[in-house]
This record gives structure tokens, sequence and C-alpha cells, in this order.
């Protein structure tokens, strides 16, 4: 039996908040993470990202990573994302097929940022103006800042386990 790691049920705790959440979509959006990172990828990952990446995880539980043709390896060989769509040049037209895909009609797009609580604020302006200015008005985009804290609140089966005395 394969253990589950400590990222995927992160990943399956966050599309059960996103679905009590009233969102379509989860993006975390990054870039450069090495330079200053979302508080929240760690999270959801090991290790960092260095060209533009978006991390998509869906109400239903559908998690994709969206990542440099560099950075797409130890995504892809940690089996905790269920697709791993890797870019050369420009993430732009495979982010916007990517939420075509999964939002043909548009849709509420929590993305991380908030004024009160910086560890829910990783996205920085620069990258939600870019972010915004790709998608243009078909998408809503939202605070994730209520789900970050609950996921960051909620512990995994595997690492209360991790606490427990034997």
């Amino acid at each position: 039996m394969k253990m589950v790691s400590l990222y995927r049920e992160k990943l399956r705790q966050a599309a059960e908040l996103i679905s009590l959440s009233g969102a379509d979509l989860w993006i975390t959006y990054v870039r450069e993470t090495s330079a200053g990172s979302d508080p929240v990828l760690p999270l959801l990952m090991d290790g960092g990202l260095t060209w533009q990446s978006a991390l998509l995880i869906s109400p239903a539980g559908q998690s994709i990573a969206i990542v440099g043709n560099y950075d797409a390896d130890p995504l892809l060989h940690s089996g905790d994302w269920d697709e791993v769509i890797p870019y050369i040049q420009d993430i732009e037209p495979i982010l916007l097929e990517t939420l075509e895909r999964l939002l043909p009609n548009g849709g509420r797009i929590a993305v991380n940022y908030s004024e009160d609580d910086v560890m829910a604020d990783g996205l920085t302006h620069g990258m939600y103006l870019n972010l915004q200015r790709m998608i243009g008005d078909r998408y809503e985009l939202f605070s994730a800042a209520p789900t970050v804290m609950a996921l960051r609140g909620v512990k995994s089966p595997k690492k209360l386990n991790g606490f427990a005395v034997h």
C-alpha cells in the first residue's frame, strides 16, 4: 500500500476547505520563490519554484501544478499532484487553457492576498496585476485568506501521528 504524503493530505484538506469557501478554484501564483516565497507554499509542496508558477486546487480535489520546465521533475516524482504541466517560455497560454478546461463558464478564483494576515498574503501586487491582466474579467479574483488560515490550522492525521506519544 502506498503511503500518502503530508503534502497530498494537505492538498485534500485544501480541496475540502475550498468547497466550503464559495470558490470555484484556488490558485497560488508565484515566481522566484527563493527571493521571497508565498507563506502557503510549504503546505503544498517541498522546495521552491523559479519561473512563474500556478498551483491550482479545485473544490472537487483536482490539483494541477503549472510550472517552468526545470521545476517540473520534483513535482512529478512526488506523486502529490494530479497533473503537472511544464512550460518553456510563457505560462499565460497554458494557464488560460487550463482555466478554460476547469471553468468553461468563468468563475470565482481565490488567490493569496490578505489585508490582515501576513501568512495569507503571499501574492505580490505585481503578480496580482499580472494574473488579473491574463484572465481579464472572465474570472473574479478574491481573497483566499479564510481558506489559507483554516488550512494552516487543520493538522493532518500524518502530522498528528508524528506527535503521538507511544
